[in-house]
């Protein structure tokens, strides 16, 4: 966050002599901060390091006198009162669980925490035996980049329950759901096809939610022009099917 509070204010007086930088010049940006609906603490923390850069100015003489000792910075947009969801807004977490990120609208609904701390937890911290989530971290970011923090408090470290509409989540265990690809960049063909099967053989293992493939370009084909490669090892009537599918939608 220091960095992009940083950079912020490098490109507002980018170009501007530090010697020439008055206190009404500091003051401006201050105020164009409060006018981009910056909180209040968020311009005390530009003005922050805006008072230690002209004070280290300051001391190696490259000004004579610190213009930030005097500018008091303006309050920022009010913070609003945070409302509970209204039953439409439940109503809709509720329908839309299957669509994206629907699963983890729902398990902050229904457990009240934190998008960080809901982020942060892993096996270890669901116990489906005593119908329990113990919450001890959360995932911050810093310059766009994940990190894993403490509770700042003792209250922060909590168990807080599994309700029984949450337990469906984990049915069969903990399942991973996620997108894996393969990026050729040496322009030359490839046999596609081996290459899915081989990198996701595991997809009989995960159910009948979790085997699709999907393929986009292709280097040597014709625009529009794909090559599907579906290996089917147990059923022939499910190839026929697969086959029906591809003839009916082409």
């Amino acid at each position: 966050r220091y960095k992009s509070l940083v950079a912020r204010i490098v490109e507002y007086f980018n170009g501007w002599y530090i010697n020439t930088i008055t206190n009404e010049d500091i003051l401006l940006f201050y105020e164009s901060l409060s006018m981009q609906d910056f909180s209040t603490k968020s311009i005390k923390d530009h003005a922050s390091i805006v008072r230690m850069i002209m004070r280290y100015a300051y001391i190696k003489r490259y000004i004579k006198s610190n213009p930030s000792d005097y500018v008091i910075p303006p309050k920022g947009k009010p913070k609003k009162e945070r409302q509970p969801l209204s039953k439409d807004d439940i109503t809709a977490v509720q329908n839309n669980i299957f669509n994206d990120f629907g699963k983890i609208a729902y398990f902050l609904l229904y457990t009240g925490l934190r998008k960080g701390e809901a982020l942060a937890l892993t096996y270890d911290d669901i116990d489906l035996k005593n119908n329990l989530i113990r919450v001890n971290k959360s995932v911050e970011y810093i310059s766009n980049k994940p990190r894993i923090k403490e509770p700042k408090t003792e209250s922060g470290t909590r168990c807080v329950p599994l309700p029984d509409a949450l337990k469906f989540l984990f049915q069969g265990g903990f399942d991973l759901c996620g997108i894996a690809g393969i990026v050729y960049k040496d322009k030359k063909l490839h046999d596609i096809g081996n290459d899915m099967t081989n990198m996701l053989h595991q997809l009989q293992h995960r159910g009948p939610d979790s085997a699709g493939y999907s393929i986009y370009g292709g280097t040597g084909l014709e625009e529009n022009e794909y090559i599907l490669k579906i290996q089917v090892k147990e059923s022939e009537k499910l190839l026929d099917r697969v086959k029906h599918v591809i003839n009916f939608q082409t």
